[in-house]
């Protein structure tokens, strides 16, 4: 894979593209007006292997993946307004980054009854992630990290008859950090490690089957030990910066269903309460010397007890009513609800995201051609009440050394209102 996106500068000093002052005409030119062009070329190469056994009452899977990844990351700049001796394409970054993955895995089902079943899986991860270079602020992004995981997985289920099903299941997974949080933890002197984080998953579900009808509910316990959450900061690219939280946890209930009572009219909705919680969180804020030079001269802690998880709002809801009127047409009518949100990890009143409910139209006429090929029709307009919401924030917040007033930037996702599209589809 190889992209790049372009962007025009202006007024950025020669410095922070490594460059020094242009002199022309006889006059020194600290800044300039740039166009940048910030490149990937990537290349990825995977091998898998599996093999399965089946019996009457034993299901086996056993395989393997690896994979290789190396991505380089570099920046030029086509065009500066004041030029001296750059030359074109300039390259005033490069980094690379090497990732591979090596995993192995044993799956099984035994079904020891006629309704109740065993299940099971055991995987075995290893993990390596080299980088090399500088980063697009000239930041050095050198480092390597390996990671070896255990993720072991196991239940039962029990289903009496066609209409009932349950189950129970314990699982531990691990989730290594990506290469922008581990990039962005280091940079400038940065000390502060980024580690992967270990999720041990409780479940317990019901599940019944009707003639015109499903409902499903399951309950969940995610136990984490440094979770990788974000901190309602963005990066200088406007990636959200990442931190390990020691000890968290989302307790939660997901209810699902869908009921058809007529040939031509069917509802479907679904329900997620939950309660996502960090236990003593030591949030850090940055200290400047005052308002006017901004020189870091430390970060602040600031503790709680018990804290609310960034991005994870208590209720998710969301409905759907289809209505068929005619056989080649289809009407759908969406809502979902989103419940309030904090955006940083402090659970600052100020820095939450109200809950917002949103609404979406789409019909369908799907016309059948010969030879089983199809052309079908779509009409869609989102959010369809014209509400006015906002999905997603960031805030940072500063302090000054001099007994300035605290300084807090925000930023808002406002989404769009009321819009229209059309779709056609032609398969065969």
């Amino acid at each position: 894979g190889y992209g790049y996106y372009e962007n025009y500068k202006y007024d950025r000093k020669f410095s922070k593209y490594g460059l020094p002052a242009q002199i022309i005409g006889g006059e020194s030119y600290l800044s300039s007006d740039f166009i940048s062009r910030q490149i990937m070329d990537n290349d990825f190469y995977a091998a898998t292997l599996s093999a399965r056994y089946l019996s009457e009452k034993l299901t086996l899977n056993m395989g393997g993946m690896y994979s290789d990844h190396q991505g380089d990351h570099y920046g030029i700049l086509p065009w500066v307004k004041y030029n001296e001796k750059v030359e074109t394409d300039y390259q005033w970054y490069f980094n690379v980054g090497k990732k591979r993955d090596l995993n192995y895995f044993t799956k099984a089902e035994w079904r020891f009854s006629s309704d109740w079943s065993l299940f099971g899986d055991l995987q075995y991860r290893y993990v390596s992630y080299d980088m090399e270079g500088a980063d697009n602020d000239l930041a050095d992004l050198s480092q390597d990290h390996q990671w070896h995981f255990f993720n072991p997985k196991g239940g039962i289920f029990f289903r009496p008859d066609a209409r009932n099903e349950a189950w129970f299941s314990v699982a531990v997974s691990h989730r290594e950090p990506t290469r922008s949080d581990l990039k962005d933890a280091i940079k400038y002197g940065g000390t502060h490690e980024v580690l992967p984080e270990r999720m041990t998953d409780f479940e317990a579900g019901y599940r019944y089957i009707a003639e015109k009808g499903t409902f499903v509910i399951n309950g969940y316990l995610m136990l984490y030990k440094d979770q990788l959450t974000a901190t309602g900061k963005l990066s200088n690219t406007g990636y959200a910066l990442m931190e390990n939280v020691k000890d968290s946890y989302r307790l939660g209930v997901e209810m699902t269903g869908g009921i058809k009572p007529l040939s031509w009219l069917s509802l479907d909705a679904n329900l997620t309460l939950s309660r996502n919680r960090i236990q003593d969180y030591t949030g850090w804020i940055d200290q400047y010397d005052n308002p006017d030079d901004w020189n870091m001269v430390s970060q602040i802690p600031v503790y709680k007890k018990s804290s609310t998880l960034s991005f994870s709002p208590d209720v998710i809801a969301a409905g759907i009513l289809t209505v068929n009127p005619v056989k080649p047409l289809s009407l759908a009518l969406t809502a979902k609800y989103v419940g309030s949100q904090y955006y940083d990890n402090l659970a600052s009143p100020e820095n939450k995201i109200p809950s917002y409910l949103v609404s979406n139209f789409q019909a369908t006429y799907t016309h059948k051609c010969k030879n089983s090929s199809s052309i079908e029709f779509q009409f869609l307009v989102n959010n369809l009440f014209n509400n006015d919401y906002i999905a997603n924030a960031w805030a940072y917040t500063a302090r000054f050394a001099d007994g300035s007033p605290e300084n807090t930037d925000r930023g808002f996702f406002v989404q769009a209102p009321r819009n229209i599209m059309s779709r056609i589809t032609f398969r065969f």
